[in-house]
């Protein structure tokens, strides 16, 4: 998921590192809970739930 052609042509192409999470599916919201809680919430999220997506 966060090592294929594609992110390696977005880091090899732009001007700082992007980071990847991997989130799977199954805890993706108690996941992304602990990432906001603990400050490290990514800049772009890409879910499924969109219930979830509506309280963000």
């Amino acid at each position: 998921m966060d090592n294929n052609r594609w992110t390696k042509w977005v880091n090899e192409n732009k001007p700082n590192d992007v980071k990847y999470v991997a989130v799977p599916r199954f805890e993706s919201l108690q996941k992304l809970n602990v990432l906001f809680a603990s400050g490290f919430a990514p800049d772009l999220i890409f879910e499924y739930d969109t219930a979830y997506q509506g309280q963000l």
